[in-house]
């Protein structure tokens, strides 16, 4: 079969997965259960992490929950990444909270299981690192952004 008419499988749709080789691909896809994301719902903040999920379609919002119960948006993810990223580095649970804003489907993966998958793929282990560092950069951007009032954002910026 020639590399036009390769089927490509759904799972792909994420930039992560899609930048795996297929062995690290199948791995995933044989542990991950589809699911579908619906408007509004939540991952709750402060509580054990269940799961990490790869987004083949729609849009998350990461909140950085503040007193009150209030959020404030630290963070967009989709296709390009992975919800869960506090299990990546051993942590358990956050005081973000991440909220379906456009619905759509992921790969679901248990987190246990993907803490024990995670030794057999170091492409993936070097994608997430990466993937890391530029959430750390997005959060630190809209750190600075928040920081300035409105009347001193410069139009012609990232703010």
């Amino acid at each position: 079969m020639s590399d036009t008419q390769r089927v490509h499988p759904e799972s792909t749709r994420n930039k992560l997965i899609a930048a795996l080789p297929d062995a690290e691909r199948r791995l995933i896809e044989q542990n991950a259960t589809r699911v579908t994301l619906s408007p509004r719902e939540s991952l709750p903040a402060d509580v054990p992490l269940k799961h990490v999920h790869f987004i083949v379609d729609g849009i998350t919002s990461v909140l950085s929950v503040v007193n009150g119960g209030t959020g404030v948006e630290t963070a967009t993810i989709g296709r390009e990444g992975m919800v869960g990223m506090p299990v990546f580095h051993g942590v358990s649970s956050t005081p973000e909270q991440v909220i379906v804003q456009v619905p759509g489907a992921a790969y679901r993966i248990d987190a246990d299981t993907f803490r024990e998958l995670l030794p057999q793929m170091p492409s993936l282990d070097a994608l997430l690192h990466r993937f890391a560092v530029v959430m750390f950069t997005l959060a630190a951007q809209n750190s600075g952004c928040n920081a300035n009032t409105p009347s001193r954002r410069d139009v012609r910026g990232g703010c």
